[in-house]
């Protein structure tokens, strides 16, 4: 079978991340988006785009067609997971295990709960108590039934809520827009605490390697990043980057829980905050170990880099109000 690499969920940061990343080492890859926002994204000329929806089972059987490696990258808000988590995730296995191809699944720290002060290692018990704790535990357990059941070859690298190109959530995105802007940082708990940070490109090249190493799959793998530091010292190394004074605004609970009575995304968030008043690092040794290649990028690039997407974001959306 020719090699095809199919990434479901081409739209959001991680997977556009992974669909450049195969098309920058040459290989055959399509990218599985909404056609709503397709629009967002200039694709590499050799990548191939298929409209698609993998809540309809039809639709993500057909964007899998002749697949021999699939990524599962599909980002959904917070108040969606309920409504759509489940079927997205047995029509993907469906849907590979029909074309023949492995499942890559990136994965996160929400199945744990609270980590401790030492960095997790792949072992950690999966302890999340919370309604979407749970409900990653739950698709955790149904990828992996369909590997040793042989329907799918199945692999999770388990990343942190990553940074970089197109990651525009409530946590990294305002970070950078307001150190372009020299305003002061929102960030919600201890901004001492110490804490992975991940860039997106690691995160996908991560991914990529991981899918291509058939003794990697019916595992877990942690890929945490370039080294772990506090949020305040990322905002630090930010402003600085930007050439601004480093200002941190500081939500706090009380704030974050009054805006929550309002807005779902802040409701849904807070089942996660002690992700961020608490230490949360995850052990990266076995993936060190297997793959002693792999390089991350230095923050400081990979923040430089960061910005540089964001000021061209900022000049885009300028010129579009400008001419409209």
């Amino acid at each position: 079978m020719a090699e095809l690499h199919v990434v479901f969920g081409a739209h959001g940061a991680l997977g556009s991340a992974i669909v450049r990343r195969l098309a920058r080492e040459g290989r055959p890859v399509r990218a599985v988006v909404r056609k709503a926002a397709a629009q967002r994204f200039t694709w590499p000329p050799q990548v191939e785009v298929f409209h698609g929806d993998a809540l309809y089972r039809r639709s993500a059987i057909e964007a899998a067609r002749d697949a021999t490696v699939v990524y599962r990258c599909i980002p959904l808000k917070f108040s969606m997971w309920a409504e759509v988590w489940r079927a997205q995730t047995d029509n993907i296995i469906l849907a590979s295990r029909v074309a023949g191809a492995s499942l890559v699944s990136p994965g996160n720290v929400y199945v744990y709960g609270e980590l401790g002060d030492e960095p997790a290692t792949e072992e950690h018990a999966l302890a999340a108590c919370g309604e979407k704790g749970c409900l990653r535990i739950e698709t955790q357990q149904m990828l992996f039934q369909a590997h040793e059941d042989g329907d799918v070859p199945v692999v999770i690298p388990r990343f942190t809520d990553p940074y970089g190109q197109f990651v525009t959530d409530r946590v990294f995105g305002p970070v950078f827009e307001d150190a372009l802007r020299g305003k002061p940082a929102p960030w919600f708990g201890n901004v001492d605490a110490m804490r992975d940070f991940l860039y997106v490109d690691d995160a996908a090249a991560a991914a990529v390697l991981i899918g291509r190493t058939p003794d990697a799959y019916g595992q877990v793998w942690h890929v945490p990043g370039a080294g772990p530091m506090t949020p305040r010292r990322f905002i630090d190394m930010v402003y600085g980057t930007a050439g601004q004074e480093p200002r941190i605004h500081a939500l706090s609970p009380s704030l974050v829980r009054l805006k929550a009575v309002v807005d779902a995304e802040t409701r849904e968030f807070l089942e996660f905050r002690y992700l961020f008043e608490k230490p949360s690092m995850l052990d990266g040794s076995k993936f060190a170990a297997a793959f002693p290649e792999f390089e991350y990028t230095p923050h400081e690039l990979a923040i430089e880099r960061t910005l540089d997407w964001f000021s061209g974001r900022k000049a885009q959306e300028a010129m579009e109000r400008a001419v409209s």
